[in-house]
């Protein structure tokens, strides 16, 4: 399992600082990355145009690559803080990249890599608490300053379609009272099939749809 915080960016870690997939600023730097420039904006494995290393405020929490180590991830999970916009496209597709076996991280298993006997699925779980407040300023600029919603929506839906076309299965969550029926529109299409897309208006309601989900992936992995 991996963990993925973002707000209108996502923290790939300071530790990655010298890897060749980052261009990160000289130096104190805090792990935020911003988006490619076209066509490289939402493409998983493809690594030959860096990805913009930025020192921005409210950057989130870095991510937990997949992990067997529930220690890991819980200490992952209590360090993060509600801070910055929201840009729910670049969340998702970091959380594809953590998930696939290409560059930035080579951890997950390649589809087909697996004996013809055994059956394997990836899963993504999305959630949001509010509607996209930002989007990269594209051609050019990757520094996520621009206030586009509706690019942002278009990106994020093309974010879980590029997801969902590698083959993961995809669930949404919309979290709280915030999200516009427009916000609630982009997270039932990312999901692609409404019975995956969750609303969930307090904690106990988000303990229920987690519960839920966790039912319908322990049935998918047992009769696929």
């Amino acid at each position: 399992i991996g963990l993925v915080p973002f707000s209108n960016y996502v923290n790939v870690g300071p530790a990655n600082k010298f890897e060749s997939w980052v261009n990160a600023p000289g130096g104190a730097w805090g792990g935020c990355v911003g988006s490619r420039p076209a066509p490289d904006t939402l493409i998983d494995g493809s690594v030959s145009v860096p990805f913009p290393g930025l020192n921005p405020s409210g950057c989130p929490t870095p991510l937990v690559e997949l992990s067997n180590s529930a220690t890991d991830l819980k200490n992952g999970i209590s360090a993060m803080n509600p801070s910055g916009w929201t840009y729910v496209g670049e969340g998702v597709m970091w959380g594809l990249r953590v998930l696939s076996a290409g560059a930035p991280f080579t951890d997950g298993v390649a589809f087909g890599s697996l004996p013809a006997t055994t059956n394997h699925q990836k899963f993504l779980l999305v959630l949001t608490d509010g509607d996209n407040t930002r989007a990269p300023n594209l051609p050019g600029s990757s520094s996520h300053n621009k206030n586009d919603q509706s690019l942002a929506d278009a990106n994020t839906r093309a974010a879980c379609q590029e997801a969902r076309d590698a083959g993961v299965v995809v669930y949404s969550i919309v979290f709280g009272t915030s999200v516009s029926a427009t916000g609630q529109a982009v997270m039932t299409d990312c999901a692609g099939d409404p019975k995956r897309y969750y609303t969930a208006a307090n904690a106990a309601a988000l303990q229920s749809a987690f519960t839920e989900i966790l039912s319908q992936l322990v049935t998918l992995r047992l009769s696929s």
